[in-house]
């Protein structure tokens, strides 16, 4: 599992680097895949609560330049915001 507060750290870099989290789209415009998002329960550790999300898996080629070879699964989570008032969503 991986800690709710390393999640927390890195989720918005993956959320960047996959656009809008309801489809993915290659630089030509064909879309490519749409994740399929589910419950789930981030675990925490070290006195860190764990924290519900929502949770899926998005398949990639392991080498951009070769899109037909073998892929690889990405998983992604989506946190609440921290805060009762969250600013915008910035994508």
């Amino acid at each position: 599992m991986i800690p709710v507060k390393r999640l927390r750290a890195v989720l918005p870099c993956l959320l960047i680097a996959i656009g809008t989290p309801g489809a993915m789209a290659t630089s030509g415009g064909d879309a490519v895949a749409a994740i399929q998002f589910h419950t789930c329960v981030i675990q925490g550790e070290n006195g860190i609560q764990s924290e519900k999300a929502r949770c899926g898996t998005l398949a990639v080629p392991e080498n951009r330049a070769k899109p037909d070879g073998p892929q690889i699964k990405l998983s992604i989570a989506i946190l609440p915001a921290l805060t009762a008032n969250p600013a915008p969503d910035p994508l």
